[in-house]
């Protein structure tokens, strides 16, 4: 240990005011306090101008409850910051909300007057620099990775599965407005044809902005809903099963499918024809899509028809799959007949797409991502009139 003497220290005092280590140690840490001087200030300028940007609260929500209300406690509070609080710019409660999950929480206890704006303050600044609205997560990656959507990675605890896909028989007809001709009385009796949808979450650009979607009525569902219009205008009874297969796990959806197929047969044997309904998405930039799946009737743009049959190339067991290759060859070569240039051909695959189920079940893709909703009506029609040719 180092001692001193009372000259010694005399001299040494006026050096010890600013000590050596601690002039170092200052010459050290300068960038440091630059640094953190700049990132303070530039913190303060973005807090004053998101200040300055943020939307007061409408007169109607209470921030602060009025003077002497008494609290949860039974305790008169004293609320004299209340003013204070008014002057700021900016809801102080909805930032410690922000930055305390707790306080957030404890604000929405029964007898609290303070109501958090559905539009927090990371929606609008996100908004404003990506003009991204951010309020609802999901959609925003669902629409950009439509297999996540699909695949039900996305789905809310405890989300049930939309209404409107349902069973329908004989149910399909819309309630017509006054402008519109009485429909014709629906066909009684046993269903004839099944229609269903495997991929029940297709659908079209032009209808929705989105090639699938899961919280309402999809555009392949609502084609489907036309076709079993159509034909029982024909006086064909139909049943049109909206089950979705699709919403979980995509690549599970035709082994849900062919349960709901399974129960079909079960409940109406008598059945001639089930049709399995999608839209296509050949996988081409947007123009050649449209181009690939749009044909001309009478000179009007309309949506083509592929037909698809399944096979046992996979070395599943589908012996007589040559029969259903037949049936669709016959619905081909009527599209051919009545309506020239609409069928996009008939193509075999190795899958089987649970045509293994029943001699009579075809897989139609009506029309692409790319059509319009005019464009599949006429397309859907165009079916229905040869479908009941053949079945008539």
């Amino acid at each position: 240990m180092f001692y001193a003497t009372e000259r010694e220290g005399e001299y040494l005092m006026p050096r010890l005011r600013i000590p050596l280590r601690l002039r170092l140690f200052f010459r050290r840490i300068t960038p440091l306090l630059r640094g953190t001087t700049l990132l303070t200030l530039g913190i303060c300028i973005l807090i004053a101008g998101a200040s300055l940007s943020w939307p007061f609260s409408p007169p109607a929500v209470t921030v602060f409850s009025p003077s002497g209300e008494i609290d949860e406690s039974g305790e008169k509070g004293d609320n004299g910051n209340v003013s204070l609080f008014k002057s700021l710019p900016f809801d102080a409660r909805l930032i410690l909300a922000h930055g305390l999950p707790l306080f957030s929480h404890i604000q929405k206890q029964k007898g609290n007057a303070l109501h958090l704006r559905g539009r927090d303050f990371w929606d609008w600044f996100v908004g404003r620099l990506t003009r991204i609205d951010i309020t609802d997560p999901r959609k925003i990656i669902i629409d950009q990775v439509p297999v996540l959507g699909r695949a039900g990675i996305l789905k809310s605890d405890g989300e049930g599965l939309p209404p409107q896909y349902r069973r329908e028989v004989a149910t399909v007809n819309p309630t017509p407005s006054p402008s519109q001709p009485k429909p014709l009385p629906r066909p009684d009796g046993e269903p004839r044809v099944a229609i269903f949808h495997t991929h029940t979450s297709e659908t079209f650009l032009p209808l929705h902005g989105v090639a699938h979607i899961y919280d309402q009525t999809s555009g392949i569902v609502l084609a489907g809903k036309i076709l079993a219009r159509e034909l029982e205008g024909r006086g064909i009874c139909v049943l049109h099963d909206q089950t979705p297969h699709d919403f979980e796990v995509h690549r599970e959806a035709y082994g849900r499918s062919a349960k709901t197929v399974a129960g079909i047969l079960r409940d109406h044997p008598k059945l001639e024809l089930i049709i399995d309904l999608h839209r296509d998405a050949p996988n081409v930039p947007a123009p050649e899509s449209r181009a690939i799946t749009t044909t001309k009737v009478a000179g009007k743009d309309v949506a083509g028809i592929l037909l698809v049959v399944g096979t046992d190339g996979l070395g599943l067991e589908h012996p007589n799959w040559r029969d259903n290759h037949g049936f669709a060859q016959q619905i081909h070569e009527g599209l051919e007949n009545m309506y020239p240039g609409l069928s996009r051909g008939l193509r075999t695959s190795s899958a089987r797409y649970n045509q293994h189920l029943f001699p009579r079940m075809i897989l139609v893709e009506m029309g692409g991502v790319e059509n319009n909703m005019e464009e599949i009506t006429l397309g859907v029609k165009h079916l229905a009139a040869v479908l009941a040719a053949i079945l008539e």
